[in-house]
């Protein structure tokens, strides 16, 4: 979850992990440079989740010593279905609903989506809503391996020389070619591990479209309001799944769709109202009252501290680094 062990003076705490703290402060600045700016803009908060055919019901509260309560069989939740859904401080954006059924019921609905389904509803979806939108428009999203195809395929210590070498020649990084492997990975690593000079597909395509792109910091879906619409709209769905007149896969659309009107742009106001209190209080917390606009470079020591985390793209970590 991004936390370690240190030791401080002969007592172990428990702390975050480096590069989450630097994602943090990164994101924090720039969500508040963009919210204190003199242009209209509007945050646009995309997320995935997940509902059952026959609604959630693994668990519930029982009497123990009353047997007829016990006798209760729980319904199978049934067959998966994968969501994709963008809002903003106006609601839902019209045409961005996606709903699909899931191939396998693993609990992951991560292991469902992938890079290609998520490009196509960004070109097909969201970016014709986000077009209707007067403002300038900031996509929120986080960081999962299908947010995060990268342009360019990530060269490492097992490519191949002939790969590390041309890898290097496109980058204008110099080398001789009487360097072995080794030496010519020493070159490359740095420029790979920097996080800055990675480009994901996604990004590069809303950047070309005019909208900016804001990756929440690992571990903090809190800084995503649409967590909570989730909440609510799951909640109803549970709830109501069991009466619908309809069968199948049209029980579930239509109950879903029903959830999804329940939330009102001022719910949705509210929602975000809250998330950015605590970006604004998670800021004072790391940087007191520093100006967000002339933030200077803060330099912190490291131990080696890598991210291996799926849902995460963050490099691993240097002895030392600069937050900007």
């Amino acid at each position: 979850m991004g936390f370690r062990y240190k030791k401080i003076n002969e007592r172990k705490i428990m702390c975050e992990k480096n590069y989450v703290i630097r994602a943090k402060i990164t994101f924090l600045r720039k969500y508040l440079q963009f919210q204190n700016s003199s242009e209209n803009i509007n945050f646009i908060f995309l997320d995935e989740t997940w509902v059952y055919k026959n609604g959630s019901q693994v668990r519930k509260w029982v009497n123990e010593n009353d047997k007829r309560m016990n006798d209760i069989k729980i319904t199978s939740e049934g067959e998966r279905f994968t969501i994709l859904h963008a809002g903003y401080k106006g609601g839902f954006l019209p045409n961005c609903g996606l709903l699909f059924s899931s191939k396998n019921n693993d609990r992951d609905y991560h292991k469902t989506m992938n890079g290609e389904i998520f490009l196509d509803w960004v070109k097909t979806k969201l970016v014709p809503d986000l077009d209707k939108i007067n403002g300038k428009c900031v996509v929120v999203m986080d960081n999962a391996p299908y947010h995060s195809v990268l342009l360019e395929k990530p060269i490492s210590k097992f490519s191949n020389k002939t790969s590390i070498s041309a890898f290097l020649q496109k980058h204008g990084i110099y080398f001789s070619n009487e360097l072995s492997k080794k030496e010519l990975w020493n070159l490359a690593e740095p420029y790979v591990q920097n996080s800055s000079n990675k480009k994901y597909v996604v990004d590069e395509f809303l950047n070309s479209k005019g909208y900016e792109v804001l990756r929440l910091p690992p571990y903090h879906c809190q800084y995503n309001p649409i967590e909570m619409v989730w909440g609510y709209c799951k909640t109803f769905y549970n709830k109501n799944i069991p009466n619908s007149k309809f069968t199948g896969s049209e029980k579930v659309l239509n109950v879903w769709q029903e959830s999804l009107s329940k939330i009102t742009s001022d719910m949705w106001a509210n929602y975000i109202k809250h998330t950015e209190q605590l970006i604004i209080d998670d800021w004072k917390k790391y940087m007191g009252n520093m100006d967000i606009v002339n933030v200077p470079p803060l330099i912190i020591g490291f131990e080696n501290d890598s991210a291996s985390d799926s849902d995460t793209d963050m490099p691993s970590e240097n002895d030392e680094e600069y937050v900007e």
